[in-house]
């Protein structure tokens, strides 16, 4: 059973730029995608200020939100997965504290007795 968080290998370390670099695509992708497709050039008019209204409107409104959330929730998630991980290694504990007392308290008088139920041969 593992308590302790290990550091991640050398390797990880060396995909973190990829990981970034992905969710950056992915994020542009999404302020960018969708029924009216906006620009490079009209995002970038928008973030610096002197967008036009229509293409302000559909990027801090609906767009940029949208995204937002989307990469909060995904961390928490992420988050969420990492820490269940760790929790599982207790209820595997439990599971078998739980068969063991099943052991204890079944005797074998009464397990040959139920072996035709057990096994589905009828009885």
């Amino acid at each position: 059973m593992r308590l302790t968080h290990e550091p991640p290998a050398p390797r990880h370390y060396a995909l973190m730029p990829l990981l970034i670099a992905g969710v950056v695509i992915v994020a542009v992708a999404s302020l960018r995608l969708g029924p009216v497709t906006l620009s490079l050039d009209r995002l970038l008019a928008v973030v610096m200020g002197h967008g036009d209204p229509v293409a302000t409107t559909i990027l801090l409104d609906l767009r940029l939100p949208r995204t937002l959330i989307g990469l909060l929730v995904g961390a928490m998630l992420g988050l969420a997965g990492a820490e269940t991980s760790d929790l599982q290694h207790f209820a595997e504990f439990g599971v078998v504290l739980m068969l063991f007392l099943i052991g204890l308290e079944l005797e074998p008088r009464t397990l040959w007795d139920m072996r035709h139920r057990l096994l589905g041969l009828g009885g």
